[in-house]
């Protein structure tokens, strides 16, 4: 076990941590989420009264956070295969901060999402594919669920 992937201050608890996790890519479609948050910051309004000083901007700030929480079992093809690629994007200290520094974990969700995006066998060996040239199914931004994302954020 990979007990080291847990031990950064921030995976606290009586128990161990790596007990839980999906060993294999069928256990990982149901029992992993992946957590998308969309957060804006927007000024508020000044008060609207009648005077014209030029100083009269709003100070106040309104910052909101939106949590999805979606199983990895109700990802599309082309989601799963940009999560794919963004964890073998990824570092070492990246990945451990978002809890897939677990090798057998992270072997795991790799294959379940390459079975998922159609792209490979599913083996587990962590070997990442190389698919830059493939062209890019349905285009444009896409959000969590799949959905069609039209203000670009993605």
């Amino acid at each position: 076990m990979d007990a080291a992937a847990f031990d950064d201050g921030l995976h606290v608890g009586y128990m161990d941590p790596l007990a839980a996790l999906p060993s294999s890519p069928a256990a990982v479609g149901d029992s992993m989420r992946l957590r998308v948050e969309y957060e804006t910051v927007r000024r508020l309004r000044p008060r609207d009264d009648d005077d014209d000083d030029p100083r009269d901007v709003s100070r106040w700030v309104l910052f909101t956070v939106r949590t999805h929480l979606d199983r990895l079992s109700d990802l599309d093809a082309d989601t799963a295969s940009a999560l794919g690629r963004a964890m073998d994007d990824a570092d070492a200290d990246e990945l451990a901060y978002k809890s897939l520094g677990s090798d057998r974990l992270r072997r795991a969700t790799r294959a379940f999402l390459r079975l998922r995006a159609g792209d490979g066998d599913g083996d587990g060996d962590g070997a990442a594919e190389d698919d830059d040239d493939a062209p890019t199914r349905g285009g444009g931004a896409r959000d969590a669920r799949g959905r069609r994302n039209d203000r670009g954020e993605g």
